[in-house]
């Protein structure tokens, strides 16, 4: 654990970023918590279990926090968690509110969609009715009391792993020459880093509302009708399941060719309840999110060693080709090769054989026995 909290610190003093720009006149920023700080400014960060900062209300299944350390990458981005304002004054001009579900549950205890739908959600709106009225979405960020995961997959009990005071050091300003990239890079590191004793929770659910300029109920929306009703309410479950959220993506190709009726209607609706039957069945408690994580972990280790073993294949075989090139030239054939080496079809000498990088001639030197 020492050595994960060095690492944060170290990895925070290495990075600074971009301040936002002015607040436009006539918007209440509160205390602005998501830009981390003043111009020139250095600031302490209390890491928390699960990001959550001050209690908004309790009920016996479980307990809603500020979610606090979310340090936005946006310039545009205003505000705090409870009421983020982003690209204020625009025709995208947009109200999100973020929080922390810390539901009291057992391990193997699972947490459905329903539950989040008809218990979680009616407590979240009235917490925004008072603190963020305009809001047109209400995101919850998902755990299970008493646990949390470590960047490698293992659980560990939130109330015995120290969490350490970090201090983020001075922002530049917007316009400093050192901020290229567009994004506020000290924050994005400092939220990286955040995020190697915090994790995001075993499942976010998002719910969109009918108000404010972004409308995403509006048919006239991207993703229009998408987590407006239950029907189409889809908590994404961390885990093993799918980075693109298979889910959402059924729930969005129905709404967008619904309209084709019929046969197609039919089959992605099955498909879509199919798929919330396997992601509650798998994702939607603690330990399958557990053995998900470690699955990714496992798969994305596998890819990194295949393509490393690609390379070295690749590497091997660059380093033979030169080699056959340097024996071709000792043997003074070049000028052969190149005389009746061409693009001129199959029928020539050299021809390049179908399913081959290098034409025929260089091919069989360096396969010729004993040749090199």
């Amino acid at each position: 654990m020492l050595k994960i909290v060095s690492a944060i610190a170290a990895g925070l003093t290495l990075c600074c970023a971009a301040m936002a720009q002015s607040f436009p006149a006539g918007y209440d920023i509160g205390s602005n918590s998501i830009r981390g700080g003043a111009v020139g400014e250095a600031i302490d960060l209390q890491i928390t279990p699960y990001n959550a900062g001050n209690e908004l209300a309790k009920r016996e299944k479980f307990t809603v926090f500020e979610r606090i350390n979310l340090l936005s990458w946006d310039y545009d981005a205003y505000g705090d968690p409870l009421c983020m304002i982003i690209d204020p004054g625009s025709e995208y001009q947009r109200y999100w509110s973020k929080m922390v579900v810390v539901v009291n549950a057992e391990r193997d205890e699972r947490i459905t969609r329903r539950f989040l739908w008809d218990e979680v959600k009616p407590v979240l709106e009235a917490i925004t009715a008072q603190r963020c009225p305009h809001a047109s979405t209400i995101t919850a960020h998902v755990y299970v009391k008493g646990w949390d995961l470590t960047p490698d997959g293992t659980p560990y009990l939130t109330e015995v792993v120290p969490m350490p005071i970090v201090q983020l050091p001075p922002n530049f300003a917007r316009d400093n020459p050192a901020n290229r990239s567009g994004m506020n890079r000290r924050n994005r590191r400092a939220y990286n880093a955040i995020h190697t004793l915090v994790s995001e929770g075993m499942m976010v659910a998002h719910f969109s509302y009918t108000q404010a300029t972004h409308d995403p109920c509006k048919p006239s929306a991207a993703i229009a009708g998408q987590n407006c009703t239950f029907d189409t309410f889809t908590p994404l479950y961390w885990g093993g399941t799918p980075s693109t959220m298979e889910l959402s993506n059924a729930v969005d190709n129905l709404r967008v060719n619904g309209h084709r009726g019929g046969r197609y209607v039919e089959t992605m609706q099955a498909k879509i309840e199919e798929l919330k039957v396997r992601y509650e069945r798998d994702f939607s408690y603690f330990d399958g999110y557990v053995s998900g994580v470690q699955w990714k972990i496992e798969r994305e280790k596998y890819i990194r060693e295949r393509n490393m073993r690609k390379q070295e294949a690749l590497n091997a075989w660059n380093d033979m080709l030169t080699a056959a090139m340097e024996q071709v030239e000792k043997q003074g054939l070049i000028g052969s090769l190149l005389a009746v080496s061409g693009s001129g079809g199959g029928n020539q000498i050299c021809a390049t054989r179908v399913g081959s990088l290098v034409d025929s001639c260089l091919e069989d030197a360096l396969f010729i026995p004993g040749y090199l």
